[in-house]
């Protein structure tokens, strides 16, 4: 691994190296276009030169002075070649320079060592050709690379010396202090307290060693407050060991308490588990006999009601037959004896089927009461017949029943019948209490495999302790009042346990209720 003083050092040097680097280049640069600037002004004035001193040999026809103009530029070292052209670009003169040391070139070949300078002969506006002259680029290249030898050498010796200075630097001022201060660390770390580290330096360093031996000191104070606390903590621990012997002792007893009222409670929940069921057997046998009562009721109206008309029908017929038998009977007496049949036919029918119709759905929410097999029933018809009965008892409250389908599903019409009564009957004793109008609203639905019962109320709501309770069992509001605490517990067993479903309510005071009862795998 690198030491510190190698990290800095080969850090300051590479920035360094590549500052350097930049300024060469930058150099080299510069003075490649400035003596290419040179040369090309050079080669600006030896064209204008030929092409003025060609003008009059190329209106005169008289080439042969062109080559001896040509011929006057060998005597410079830069010019390569130089030719002289007419405007549709045919050669009239073509001719390297003597100094080329007999190396036979085309002048086209010579584009990356030479620079090519073209001028256009012109003379009161009239085009005449142009001068090609080819400048060599090789003393250009030669100063430049001499150039950057000197700079490339220049710049070693200042790394050179740089690095130098930079270790000896690094050396004194930061890695002899570090090690020195990471051996009185490791000092320190082995117990050693008593050695400080000491230095007359100010600045980061220095500072640095003042902390270090400071942290010494508190340390030092640490370890001995520590030896201090460890040596009266074993003392307590002593101390616990001789408690802990006593209750040991103590929890031999205290385990032979406990068995005994561990079993103790074992009986009393038992017990109590046992008359949770019987009340929860008897709630269901109050919600049935309410029921039964309803359609009693409802039974009794039309029966009622054709036993008055079969009454009056009686009657009728009893007078018919003696005026008959007195020979008194008129035909307007026959006419209006044969209307009231009639009539009274007429309602002793409608009222038979009415009655029908209330055995029908009764039979739809009572079938296989004593069964715990599913059967088969319109789901429509037991929710309707239940929500019948509860509109005379509360004709202030608004019950609106929605499905969009005639459902007949296999499951327990009984079940479904103790739901939706519970329900309403937590509704009219709780939710709409000492209020003389309100709105309940069942919402029945297929989702997939699942039926959807939505129940929602717009009573007084309940607050949080409520809602989080309100199917634990003999939890009530109206403690005293009539209340057993029992029916949306009910409610509860009976869709998580015999419909296999989902039960959630929501509530705020003031806002009234929603429950939601999702029941999966639902054939219909």
């Amino acid at each position: 691994m690198f030491k510190l003083n190698f990290k800095v050092a080969f850090g300051i040097l590479g920035i360094l190296s590549l500052s350097l680097f930049i300024l060469g280049y930058l150099i080299i640069s510069d003075l490649r276009l400035q003596m290419t600037n040179n040369l090309m002004v050079q080669g600006e004035q030896l064209s204008s030169f030929l092409a003025k001193t060609s003008i009059a040999p190329i209106k005169n026809y008289r080439f042969y002075f062109l080559r001896e103009y040509a011929l006057k530029l060998e005597q410079f070292a830069q010019v390569a070649y130089c030719g002289i052209y007419n405007k549709n670009g045919e050669s009239l003169v073509d001719m390297e320079s003597t100094f080329t040391g007999g190396v036979t070139k085309k002048h086209r070949d010579l584009s990356e060592d030479v620079l090519v300078i073209k001028k256009s002969i012109i003379d009161n506006d009239i085009d005449y050709g142009y001068v090609e002259i080819g400048l060599y680029l090789k003393d250009v290249k030669d100063e430049i690379k001499r150039k950057s030898y000197r700079l490339a050498f220049m710049f070693l010796a200042i790394l050179m010396g740089v690095a130098i200075l930079l270790r000896w630097f690094l050396n004194t001022l930061l890695v002899l202090p570090v090690l020195s201060l990471s051996r009185s660390a490791r000092k320190l770390a082995n117990g050693d307290f008593t050695t400080a580290y000491s230095s007359g330096r100010r600045d980061e360093i220095g500072e640095l060693i003042n902390d270090f031996n400071k942290m010494r000191e508190h340390l030092k104070s640490s370890f001995y407050e520590i030896e201090s606390k460890n040596r009266a903590i074993q003392l307590k621990n002593d101390e616990l060991v001789a408690i802990d012997s006593e209750i040991t002792d103590l929890n031999k007893n205290l385990e032979e308490k406990v068995e005994i009222r561990t079993l103790k409670l074992k009986q009393s929940l038992q017990e109590l588990s046992e008359t949770q069921s019987k009340l929860v057997e008897i709630q269901k046998m109050a919600s049935l006999g309410r029921l039964v009562s309803g359609v009693a009721h409802e039974i009794n109206t039309p029966i009622g009601v054709c036993i008055t008309a079969v009454s009056h029908a009686m009657g009728e017929t009893d007078l018919l037959r003696k005026h008959f038998d007195e020979d008194v009977i008129s035909r307007s007496e026959l006419i209006k004896y044969l209307d009231s049949q009639i009539e009274s036919n007429q309602m002793i029918q409608d009222n038979l089927k009415r009655a029908a119709k209330l055995v029908k759905s009764f039979k739809s929410v009572s079938v296989d009461q004593s069964s715990s097999l599913p059967a088969e029933f319109c789901l429509n018809e037991v929710v309707e017949f239940i929500i019948n009965n509860y509109r005379e008892e509360y004709p202030s409250i608004n019950i609106e029943f929605l499905c969009n389908e005639k459902l007949i599903i296999t499951s327990y019409s009984d079940v479904f019948s103790l739901i939706i009564e519970n329900m309403l009957l937590n509704s009219f004793q709780h939710g709409f209490e000492h209020q003389n109008h309100g709105l309940v609203v069942i919402e029945i639905g297929k989702v997939g495999e699942n039926l959807c019962l939505a129940y929602s109320d717009n009573g007084k709501g309940m607050t949080g302790e409520a809602v989080n309770n309100i199917f634990e069992p003999f939890y009530t509001t109206k403690r005293g009042g009539g209340g057993t605490g029992l029916g949306m517990h009910i409610v509860y067993n009976l869709v998580t346990q015999k419909l296999k479903g989902d039960i959630n309510c929501e509530s705020e005071e003031g806002k009234g209720i929603n429950i939601m009862i999702i029941i999966p795998n639902v054939t219909v």
